[in-house]
This record gives structure tokens, sequence and C-alpha cells, in this order.
């Protein structure tokens, strides 16, 4: 795998997560634009490289996204930790789904993209209900939260067909082993 290609795509959707995830809200739903990256690379790439690749972008999306201190939402602190376990169950979750997925078809990456945001939001929630046992600074609704991951990624699954299209166009480049455009 060409890890400095990863890099500069992974930049490049982080900054779409950062950049256009408001412009593309629905009240409190947001897309995932990280987790359609990380399928892509969990449905071509070995294993090793899916899981580290997750993990990366899991530790990258614990820094672009705060959580709330306070029930109003005024305070925010950074964990490192909810998102990057995650990430790297949702890793997890393609690396056994995908010998049944026709890697190269957009319907595919939507279809693992749906799964994956939702084992990731099962996890991240987990992690910071625990912590909230022991952290009075942490403060959310578990049910909100789980209702609005669902959601989130379900929304996520729609826009991971026209990018997941672009993201086959160009992964010859990615150097995938084994890859070849078409029937994969």
């Amino acid at each position: 795998m060409n890890w400095v290609l990863f890099v500069l795509v992974a930049y490049l959707f982080c900054a779409m997560q950062k950049g256009l995830a408001a412009l593309f809200e629905i009240g409190t739903i947001a897309p995932q634009f990280t987790i359609i990256l990380g399928v892509f690379v969990g449905l071509f790439a070995p294993r090793r490289a899916t899981l580290w690749a997750w993990g990366l972008l899991g530790f990258v999306m614990d820094m672009l996204m705060p959580v709330h201190t306070v029930a109003g939402g005024e305070a925010q602190m950074v964990l490192v930790g909810p998102w990057t376990f995650g990430m790297m169950a949702g890793g997890a979750v393609i690396l056994q789904v995908r010998a049944s997925l026709l890697k190269s078809h957009p319907m595919s990456h939507a279809f693992a993209v749906g799964a994956c945001g939702i084992g990731v939001q099962l996890v991240a929630i987990a992690i910071l209900v625990v912590r909230s046992f022991y952290d009075p600074l942490v403060t959310f609704s578990p049910l909100s939260l789980l209702w609005g991951g669902v959601l989130a990624s379900v929304y996520t699954a729609l826009f991971a067909i026209p990018l997941s299209w672009a993201l086959i166009r160009i992964a010859p480049a990615f150097g995938f082993q084994g890859f070849k455009l078409g029937r994969n």
C-alpha cells in the first residue's frame, strides 16, 4: 500500500469531515467521510495495513471531534480513545465482511460503510459510557448518541456511493496487492 498517497487522501477526507460535514448536516446528523475512506482501504489493503489505517483515521477523528463536557455543550475536551478504538472495530468489521462483497461496486461500499459506521458508533459510545461512570465532566445521553450515530451511518452510506466510485478509479495508485479494476 502506498502510505504517502493514503496520508494525502486521508488529509483530504479529514478536511472534508471538518469543513463539509456542517454543510451537509441535517439537524444533528452529519456524514462521516473518514469511514468511507476506511472502508475503501479495508476492502483492498492487507489485514495489518487496514487496521493501522483505521487506527490512524480514528486518532485524527478524536482530535477533530471534541466531547462536550457540560449539559449545554459550552465546554469541550479532546479525548483520545473513543473514535480510535471505534474505528479499529470498524476495521475489524470490514475485514470480516470483505470476502463476501463485490469490491469494485460502489453499492457494496455503501453497504459496508453503513455496517462499519454502526460498529464504530457502538464502540465509541460504549467507551464514553464507561468514561462517564468515573468522570463527571463527560455528560451525554447514550441513547440519543446511539440513535444519531445510526442515522449518521445510514446518511454516510449515501455519500459513499459517489465517493467510493471516485476512490475505485484511483485505486491502482494506492498499490494494493492483487488489485485489478473490474470484478474484484
